[in-house]
């Protein structure tokens, strides 16, 4: 059984996504929360396998309660919002960055030709990213401008430093690649 943390705002998209979750017998609502404060208090509390999560929320938004919770609980966390254009380059890096593992648009309602389609994608997705295994991320705490990494004293020359990357890697390599002074070779 999938245990699943719902954080919206709305009653009435709650109550929707609750309904399409738990239309499929392999997965169970065990709670919903209708900011990003409740969800993290909700994912420490009921250590779903995954999150399902609004961007638009008050007290807490979606992408802060994703750092929060990819800090202190990681959790796999689908992203999903009706008000941003899922291609937008920037709203998907910024989900991504955060720790989400996707970010999806919401499924239309059942009035619309395309909510059986939408349904179903919605909640394959659900079902695919909970058996993601995700890693704790720390909080950055450098200040903007300040280096962390200084060059390493070893007592042979290093010829190759190789780093590899998945999903998120692009904003993790430039992070790691902006900390180094200018003149690492």
């Amino acid at each position: 059984m999938i245990r699943v943390v719902l954080a919206e705002d709305s009653p009435t998209l709650q109550e929707l996504l609750r309904s399409l979750l738990e239309a499929d017998s392999g997965i169970e609502v065990v709670g919903i929360a209708c900011d990003g404060s409740e969800a993290l208090a909700l994912t420490r509390k009921k250590k779903p396998d995954v999150v399902v999560m609004d961007v638009n929320m008050p007290v807490m938004n979606g992408l802060e309660a994703t750092r929060q919770i990819m800090s202190e609980v990681p959790t796999p966390i689908v992203i999903v919002s009706a008000t941003l254009d899922v291609q937008e380059v920037e709203v998907s890096m910024a989900a991504l960055d955060a720790g989400a593992l996707t970010i999806l648009p919401k499924p239309h309602g059942p009035g619309s030709d395309a909510f059986i389609v939408d349904s179903r994608r919605f909640v394959t997705a659900v079902k695919n990213m909970a058996g993601v295994k995700v890693v704790t991320r720390r909080r950055a705490t450098i200040a903007p401008g300040k280096r962390s990494v200084e060059e390493p004293s070893l007592p042979v020359r290093v010829r190759l430093v190789a780093v590899a990357a998945s999903t998120g890697g692009p904003m993790a390599l430039g992070k790691i690649l902006g900390e180094l002074p200018q003149e690492y070779p």
